[in-house]
């Protein structure tokens, strides 16, 4: 909080939000998009197990290509994971290529929560998640609705301090998020 408040009392772009719902990262990202102010919001962890450098690609393919979002991607060459527990890997590769093909995407890293989206997108759906299956939910949905999302290999990187608050069990909240967003088309 500390290096926040100075960021903030450094430059008037920076502030502080603080969650005013119930605790959850998906309730967090849900705030931090309707609070933002510019035309392009960035999604990513702040326990550095997204590539912080991957922004300035995410900023670049958008420029290049006029799309409405760029989702990070582990599976891409060039992409990948540091400190992935192999039987969370293997069960991660299969339920990507299961949700690609029901949703008919070449967006082949679904669940994860590095991303860019235009502020059109992010206030044009009604999100619903809020944990970790809010990280979906951020990519289907706009699949669902039709918008131009282009991919970027990315490397996850496991954390070396605490621990993830995003359980095994927690696990099959992606699939209820997917599963309903499926049935419904929203």
């Amino acid at each position: 909080m500390a290096v926040c408040r100075e960021c903030a009392g450094k430059d008037p772009r920076v502030r502080i939000l603080i969650q005013k719902k119930n605790p959850g990262i998906g309730w967090a990202c849900r705030e931090g998009m309707q609070a933002a102010t510019g035309n392009y919001i960035t999604l990513m962890a702040a326990d550095l197990e997204t590539e912080p450098a991957a922004v300035d690609r995410m900023v670049d393919a958008i420029l290049e290509t006029g799309c409405d979002g760029v989702i990070t991607n582990r599976w891409l060459p060039g992409g990948g994971f540091t400190n992935y527990d192999p039987v969370k890997y293997v069960l991660n590769w299969i339920f990507q290529k299961l949700f690609m093909a029901l949703f008919w995407t070449e967006i082949s890293d679904l669940t994860y929560g590095f991303k860019t989206l235009s502020k059109k997108v992010t206030d044009s759906i009604e999100w619903e998640g809020t944990l970790h299956e809010f990280f979906i939910e951020s990519t289907i949905k706009p699949i669902k609705r039709g918008y131009r999302l282009k991919q970027i290999p990315s490397v996850w990187i496991g954390r070396t301090e605490g621990r993830s608050a995003n359980t095994f069990l927690r696990n099959f909240r992606y699939v209820k998020m997917a599963l309903r967003t499926l049935a419904t088309g929203k």
